[in-house]
């Protein structure tokens, strides 16, 4: 396994209890912003391991969009979901921003984050505030 897949899955089982993120988010996290569908592969490799949570990961519109595994299911993906409290909007879609993990920037720095690019990663993924009238 190379470094890439290490550190995805790495990442993948770092995600806390009912948080969600995208398979982009996860490639910016494992230092290839360009990664998505490698990253995405990554996780389809290992999604039906018990101790993976394969499940926290899903498209970055917040839709439940596995494909081509055989072992697991759009479905199963919500269920899991939902028994850690993550709601959804209507079937296989839940607002991304309100479950999605953030982490600071002492994980970002163990993730393989290039220090360069940390900034850059904290505000793509913070929450934005709506401007004071």
């Amino acid at each position: 396994m190379d470094t890439f897949h290490q550190h995805v899955l790495a990442i993948v089982r770092s995600i806390p209890r009912g948080m969600v993120v995208s398979y982009g988010q996860v490639a910016v996290y494992a230092g290839e912003p360009k990664a998505t569908r490698e990253a995405g592969w990554a996780i389809r490799d290992l999604g039906d391991e018990q101790d993976f949570p394969w499940w926290r990961v899903l498209n970055n519109t917040g839709r439940v969009s596995l494909q081509e595994n055989p072992n697991v299911t759009s479905e199963l993906q919500q269920q899991l979901l939902q028994a850690e409290g993550v709601e959804f909007t209507e079937p296989l879609m839940l607002d991304i921003e309100r479950y999605r993990y953030r982490p600071d920037r002492t994980t970002l720095e163990r993730f393989n984050v290039k220090p360069e690019d940390i900034e850059e990663v904290l505000q793509k993924y913070t929450v934005q505030q709506p401007p004071l009238l």
